[in-house]
């Protein structure tokens, strides 16, 4: 199926390999007024791929909070495909 897409040609343009996990994260930004809920579903050393529960405007860059790991990052938005994100630390 995903050969009749087009998919099996598209390189894989990661430098890094991703790692599977389950962090709920929040989406921090004075340019949308409040703190967004999102779960990390994979990263790697470059970036992450973030779950949203809901569709919401995002900035090209804001921080992302990581409270179990008592981290704030800062991130690129790179792409977005319904409620999943891909951002890159910057």
């Amino acid at each position: 199926m995903s050969a009749m897409l087009g998919l099996a040609q598209q390189p894989n343009r990661r430098s890094s390999r991703r790692y599977p996990v389950n962090l709920e994260a929040k989406i921090v930004s004075d340019a949308i007024w409040c703190e967004v809920d999102c779960t990390i579903r994979n990263r790697s050393e470059q970036g992450c791929k973030l779950h949203l529960p809901m569709r919401v405007s995002l900035p090209r860059q804001f921080m992302l909070c990581i409270p179990s790991e008592g981290r704030v990052l800062p991130v690129r938005l790179v792409w977005r495909r319904l409620a999943s994100v891909g951002v890159q630390f910057i």
